[in-house]
């Protein structure tokens, strides 16, 4: 921020406790990267007052040797919402074996689901040091003037899991509408006509969900009900405040619980959304699966490890993030920016994982 002058001279710096949660980083990393700063003049620190940009602080050599040295380090930056998303943490470690292979470096950029942060962390992209960017874009349309200001710069970039529809870029996604129609067709062979569907939210992925939930529905003849969609979005599209996706979950399908009739089975759109879900079966007094069967979509690493293993939908989140990798390469070193109006579109196939969640019984006590 220094270096591209958001910070100017004379600027305070936030405190380090405040920095801690912003970079979801610890008070050893933080202490040491503003030390670390002052000893190269970039900041002033001053007892009892705080830390602030250094006067003419951008104009400095060490800070010009540092941006020689970070532009030689072929830098490029990820940006997800959190980096603890089982999807995003996967893609991760595909983007970093990819670019470590290319001798690009990764520079992480997390949001904590904030819109007004990502959009930062996107603006930060047309001032800064990186060659290019993955993006996996928060829920909604909230950053999408920042996405076509990036592609009307030329800067490179790809998106993750998330695409908009009515802008071309390139991008890398599960096949959500195929893996949606899997889990409930899985739950509809098991003999469940009431299903349930938790976790709608405006975005292509879960649009597509959707989507395959409701063709599942109709290619074995059982009626729509938007009834049985429940959101941990409010009215607004926007998640209430302090509110975890576990949380969300239970929340929602207490609210299932309540109706009269009940679901028999749910699909959950995310593993961490199934958690709370669970929680809130179990609380209620029923058993997974013999009252209620449910299936998640991701994969993530707790779900097999469940005291119910839970059934669910594997994303190949690590190959995503390598393939994306491997498109923003290109971008990066194509010559003459080479088919400008080519676009790479990938759509991966994952894969229905069956466990214990989603095996529930008939009302009649038969075992299906």
């Amino acid at each position: 921020d220094i270096e591209t002058g958001l910070l100017k001279s004379g600027d305070p710096i936030s405190l380090e406790a405040e920095l801690c949660k912003e970079y979801q980083t610890s008070r050893i990393t933080v202490g040491r990267a503003l030390r670390e700063l002052a000893e190269e003049g970039l900041v002033t620190r001053i007892k009892h007052k705080g830390t602030f940009v250094a006067r003419r602080a951008a104009g400095t050599p060490k800070s010009k040797e540092r941006a020689v040295r970070k532009q030689k380090q072929k830098r490029i930056a990820f940006i997800v919402p959190e980096i603890e998303d089982a999807y995003a943490a996967q893609a991760y470690a595909g983007v970093d074996e990819a670019a470590k292979k290319n001798g690009y470096h990764v520079a992480i950029y997390a949001s904590s689901r904030r819109i007004d942060r990502e959009i930062k962390n996107i603006q930060m992209l047309f001032g800064g040091s990186e060659f290019g960017a993955i993006i996996f874009p928060n829920w909604g349309r909230s950053n999408a003037e920042q996405i076509f200001e990036l592609k009307r710069n030329g800067l490179p970039f790809v998106l993750l899991n998330r695409y908009f529809r009515d802008i071309k870029t390139d991008f890398v996604v599960t096949d959500n509408k195929r893996g949606a129609y899997e889990a409930t067709s899985h739950l509809l062979q098991f003999g469940h006509r009431r299903i349930a569907c938790i976790g709608w939210v405006d975005c292509t992925a879960i649009e597509d969900r959707l989507d395959g939930y409701r063709e599942a529905l109709g290619e074995y003849g059982v009626p729509y009900d938007p009834l049985l969609i429940r959101s941990i979005f409010d009215d607004d599209g926007h998640l209430p405040d302090n509110i975890e996706p576990a949380d969300g979950g239970y929340e929602e399908m207490k609210k299932l619980l309540g109706m009269s009739p009940r679901p028999t089975a749910v699909f959950v759109v995310s593993d961490r959304l199934a958690i709370g879900a669970m929680r809130a079966i179990h609380e209620a007094g029923l058993s997974i699966p013999e009252d209620m069967a449910i299936v998640g979509f991701d994969n993530a690493q707790f779900s097999s490890l469940l005291e119910v293993p839970l059934t669910t939908y594997a994303q190949p989140a690590r190959e995503a993030g390598k393939k994306a990798m491997g498109i923003l390469i290109k971008r990066i070193e194509e010559e003459n920016n080479e088919s400008p109006d080519r676009y790479y579109q990938i759509i991966l196939t994952g894969k229905l994982i069956v466990r214990k969640s989603s095996g529930a019984c008939l009302k009649n006590g038969v075992q299906i």
